[in-house]
């Protein structure tokens, strides 16, 4: 019977996914103006600009503005608003260089190198030293040499300029 159960958890899962994946997919085409034929080296798309998360979607423009859409429990959005179907700009900034989404928290890179995130925080997975969950963007720490940044579901892992790696989160 676990078996059972565990099999539908993990189909459940997958049509996430991969329901999220076409939104994404659908919504990146619409607000990009590509068509389903161009080739990925006609895309404006660079590495970590694009992230999907469970029932949000977030992406990066060519013009360094940040995008999300879905459901915006826990501020996972980082608008502040509610969830939305199509995208929608977060904040002002138009300086993100990279993005990565977790299960309900989400995290950015700007330009100057400093690390941004938001949503759930239960686990301290956003890295501000609080538990709180956050709506918009609030900075994580004051290093400005964050180069890559990856969520887990409840967990972070970023990469500084010097090679280290850093994890925090949910940890068991």
């Amino acid at each position: 019977m676990l078996k059972k159960k565990m099999t539908a958890e993990c189909i459940d899962r997958i049509d996430l996914f991969v329901k999220s994946l076409i939104v994404t997919l659908l919504c990146l085409t619409m607000v990009l103006g590509y068509s389903a034929g161009a080739q990925a080296d006609q895309l404006p798309i660079k590495p970590n600009t694009i992230a999907a998360g469970i029932n949000h979607s977030m992406f990066i423009a060519q013009d360094g503005t940040l995008w999300a859409w879905g459901y915006n429990g826990y501020g996972r959005l980082g608008t502040g608003g509610g969830s939305t179907s199509s995208p929608v700009q977060v904040g002002w900034s138009s300086d993100w260089v990279a993005i990565a989404a977790g299960r309900y928290h989400t995290l950015g890179i700007k330009s100057d190198g400093t690390l941004w995130a938001w949503g759930y925080n239960g686990s301290g997975q956003l890295g501000d030293g609080t538990t709180a969950e956050r709506h918009s963007p609030v900075q994580v720490g004051e290093s400005t040499d964050w180069v890559a940044v990856t969520a887990g579901g409840d967990h972070t892992l970023g990469l500084k300029t010097g090679g280290t790696l850093w994890a925090w989160g949910y940890n068991e």
